[in-house]
């Protein structure tokens, strides 16, 4: 076998020779090694060039993370880096973070290191070099340097409703940035640092900072940080949303501002752009905010509208080529669906010897699980079954589970152009009623039962979609197992159920127009008919109490459960692999179609 040979032409029994069992002829570890070591040189030519610390968007931007700041300032770029390093110390001094001081005696003297990265727009040039000073706060003493560390960000469901409201309503959608975040935020512990490397004071060398404000790498900065811009936003008349604490929303008669927060990136939309920009103008009275205009790239999301179609798509091409790219598959063959059909993966295609264990060390597994479960969490539910089936083997995968992943970037160089859609209310099932706007919120939930061959446990299915596009899904491994179908069906439908009353509550309390109806589609009649009839059985008094509280929301009319056929059931492709129309139709559906189709 010649080491240039590529791994995605060989089977597995090419790749590596099976060695014997423990009653083999090998009686010792040693001897076991001496065959094992001699193909280490052969995986590592067969193996992707990879070396991922995370699977983070920012990590996947960013060619500079293992950087050091010597390196940096002696680099080819080190005029970039000292005036990136320059700019982050007067924004400190400017921004009266510390102030020199003699070193207190029994205190801790925590440490600090610059971090270095670089800015990259929707399409990949660069913007520009980004240096920060970051508190090492490992080195944090806990009920002395720190106590409470907690603060809530906006999740993912939100963010998709605000973009999904933006195109109903046609509102102004724009994206703010807060510089130098954390550094706003008010410190009630005293904390000691050392000087900054590099801009250490030549008049006070052996003296410590005293820290007057947060810094980046305190554990407590981030709660800082959220508590002082929720105190000013409820200064100006923002109230914050109880089923979700990064949410805010303003009023003022019919004119209303909704403004959410992930760290330093503020949406905002509303539907008047001189209510927006009063606020805009308000937030920079008090922090160094940036507008950066009608919404265009958000947390590794490329927004796109088209206000004469009523549009408002969503894509993430950068970050697959990306991910592509970085694990050398960015020339692979593309293919049409994600997994096979059928697919009988389980824990027997685990490693079973040392040798199995040591190959597959080699491969990325992990970090491009990783990286796929992202784009999931972000605008491609076309891929949560397969990156939660994949998941299931993360702690000892095989070479069969990572021909699975593979296919998985196949299907992904196939996918690069897919968008998520939104639409305006004026083209969906939405009516006018007493001047108020009403718009439906449908679900789809949907289970495969006993489909995990390890286990016998059922997967179920959720989604959720408003303007024309998917806002919420999930596949999920149910944590029992189902004694029929009926069952693994009901268990879905509380899950579902469970995530509508949370949109549902967002949408009440948001109060700018009205929900006409909640209504989760089912293909089981005797899932419905167990929600609508509280009949005990000797089929069904063993589920659990958790799960029957759908019969509360239903016999309240706070939600509908309706029929539906399999064939129009589009959660199916949340709980198992399915044939490519199916698939395809699916995502039609559900807003998911590719920008630039190819034809077969």
């Amino acid at each position: 076998m010649e080491p240039n040979l590529d791994l995605d032409s060989l089977d597995a029994e090419d790749v590596y020779p099976r060695l014997p069992t423990r009653r083999s002829k090998f009686r010792s570890l040693k001897e076991i090694m001496e065959i094992i070591e001699p193909l280490e040189t052969l995986m590592a030519e067969l193996s992707p060039k990879v070396d991922f610390a995370q699977d983070d968007f920012e990590i996947l931007h960013n060619d500079d993370f293992s950087l050091s700041a010597e390196e940096a300032i002696h680099g080819p770029d080190s005029v970039k880096w000292k005036e990136a390093m320059q700019l982050e110390i007067d924004a400190l001094l400017k921004n009266d973070t510390w102030e020199l001081v003699t070193p207190p005696e029994n205190r801790n003297i925590i440490s600090n290191k610059w971090v270095l990265t670089k800015k990259f727009d929707s399409q990949g040039a660069l913007l520009r070099h980004k240096a920060r000073l970051v508190a090492q706060g490992f080195s944090q003493v806990p009920g002395l340097d720190f106590t409470a560390t907690f603060a809530p960000t906006l999740k993912a469901v939100p963010l998709r409703f605000m973009f999904a409201i933006s195109a109903g309503l046609n509102l102004e959608l724009h994206h703010l940035d807060v510089e130098t975040t954390f550094l706003h935020g008010d410190l009630d512990e005293e904390i000691y640092m050392e000087q900054p490397p590099f801009f250490v004071d030549s008049k006070n060398p052996h003296h410590v900072c005293k820290l007057k404000k947060s810094l980046y790498g305190l554990k407590q900065s981030p709660r800082m940080w959220h508590l002082k811009l929720h105190t000013y936003l409820e200064s100006i008349g923002f109230k914050r949303l109880q089923a979700e604490p990064n949410l805010y929303i303003r009023k003022e008669g019919k004119i209303f501002i909704l403004l959410g927060v992930y760290v330093d990136d503020l949406p905002i939309a509303s539907n008047s752009i001189t209510a927006m920009r009063k606020t805009i103008s308000q937030l920079k009275m008090k922090f160094p905010v940036k507008d950066l205009g009608p919404m265009e790239f958000c947390l590794g999301i490329k927004v796109t509208r088209n206000r004469m179609e009523g549009t408002l798509t969503l894509s993430q091409k950068k970050l697959v080529e990306d991910i592509l790219k970085k694990f050398d598959m960015a020339d692979c063959k593309p293919i049409q669906t994600p997994m096979t059909v059928p697919c009988k993966l389980s824990s027997n295609d685990s490693p079973q010897t040392i040798m199995d264990e040591k190959i597959m060390a080699s491969l990325p597994y992990r970090q491009i699980l990783g990286s796929v479960r992202y784009l999931v969490s972000c605008t491609r539910p076309d891929l949560s079954f397969c990156a939660g089936f994949l998941s299931r083997f993360m702690q000892n995968p095989g070479i069969a589970h990572w021909q699975a992943l593979k296919r998985v970037l196949r299907y992904l160089q196939h996918t690069k152009d897919m968008v998520l859609t939104y639409r305006s209310f004026q083209f969906q099932n939405s009516y006018q009623l007493n001047g108020w706007l009403h718009a439906p919120l449908q679900g789809w939930t949907d289970s495969d039962w006993g489909g995990d061959i390890d286990t016998s446990r059922s997967t179920s299915g959720m989604l959720f979609t408003f303007a024309g596009g998917a806002i919420a899904w999930r596949s999920k491994r149910q944590t029992s197992v189902a004694l029929s179908s009926t069952e693994a069906e009901y268990v879905a439908a509380a899950l579902t159920a469970k995530e509508g009353i949370w949109i549902k509550t967002i949408i009440e309390e948001l109060d700018i127009f009205k929900l006409s109806e909640m209504k989760i589609y089912c293909d089981n009649q005797s899932c419905i008919k167990l929600a609508k009839n509280p009949k005990i059985t000797d089929q069904n008094k063993h589920i659990r109490a958790r799960h029957h509280f759908i019969r509360e929301l239903v016999a309240a009319k706070e939600m509908i459960l309706q029929y539906t056929s399999t064939t129009t059931m589009w959660a199916d492709f949340l709980t198992k692999p399915v044939s490519s129309q199916k698939h395809w139709l699916c995502c039609s559906k559900i807003g998911l179609s590719l920008l630039n189709p190819k034809k077969k």
